[in-house]
């Protein structure tokens, strides 16, 4: 019996073990350890199965949302969950696998098509900073502002010059 079959449809886990992309290597060695693959995938599948956020993965998995959100994505490109889905139309395996593939790819297929592609860096509107600053060390820094009043539109030439004052009489 497998340790995760209880939370997550691991019946899967044996099509989707020689699927998997190899790790990146690290020359340099050091780092945390490498967090199994077995216990990813079963993180990665509860989270498609329920529909939940990644960040509401339970700590059971012993898999942050983070790592499993990025296997997710790499294994995604990959082709892993296409091939899954491929695996829903053999008719050589049991008729529960073929119906957790299917639901798992069409479930990932989802997620991967809300994301979508973010634009680039230099696309993205910049975040504006709406308040004002105003005081003693800015006009030291700047000097002081100015307002630049719009001229009234003229008639032809025949507009006053100025205007009346209040205290005008």
């Amino acid at each position: 019996m497998n340790r995760f079959s209880w939370l997550a449809p691991m019946t899967l886990w044996r099509y989707a073990e020689p699927l998997l992309p190899n790790p990146a290597s690290r020359p340099q060695g050091g780092g945390t350890p490498r967090i199994q693959d077995e216990a990813t995938f079963a993180a990665i599948c509860y989270v498609l199965a329920t529909g939940c956020a990644w960040r509401e993965l339970p700590k059971t998995f012993g898999v942050s949302w983070q790592t499993a959100h990025r296997r997710f994505t790499h294994w995604a490109n990959a082709g892993l969950w296409t091939a899954l889905g491929e695996l829903a139309g053999d008719d050589t395996a049991e008729a529960a696998t073929r119906a957790w593939a299917e639901a798992l790819s069409e479930a990932a297929a989802t997620r991967l098509r809300s994301a979508g592609p973010r634009p680039a860096a230099a696309d993205r509107p910049r975040p504006r900073i709406l308040r004002e600053f105003s005081g003693h060390f800015v006009e030291q820094l700047f000097g002081r502002r100015k307002v630049v009043k719009p001229e009234p539109e003229s008639d032809g030439g025949a507009a006053e010059t100025g205007s009346p004052g209040p205290n005008s009489s």
